[in-house]
């Protein structure tokens, strides 16, 4: 017959009401679903639980102590944070980024 997967005339014919036969859901129910299985910014986590789901590790307690850990604040700064890793012993400048690879035709 010439068809290009292979099925049988009838088998195509019955596609047609498969939905007939086997309902699936509406549009609507899909809408819903997805509605339903939504989940709140607030039951998200904050990302200490993030970190501690993917990396397995607890920020929120001392790797030394145990204790709390609590952030004091954000610094957005650079010449705070440059201040800051200066007197650790840290450079405040990222380090250089490799050139582009060449590639064999030499683009």
């Amino acid at each position: 017959m010439g068809f290009i997967t292979g099925e049988s005339p009838r088998f195509l014919l019955l596609c047609n009401y498969r939905s007939r036969i086997i309902p699936g859901k509406t549009r609507a129910q899909i809408k819903q679903d997805k509605i339903e299985n939504e989940v709140p910014v607030l039951q998200r986590g904050s990302w200490a639980k993030l970190l501690a789901r993917v990396f397995m590790i607890d920020v929120t307690r001392c790797a030394q102590c145990g204790g709390e850990v609590k952030a004091i604040s954000v610094i957005f700064e650079r010449s705070v944070t440059s201040k800051i890793l200066s007197s650790i012993g840290m450079s405040p400048q990222p380090p250089p980024q490799s050139p582009a690879r060449t590639t064999i035709w030499g683009w």
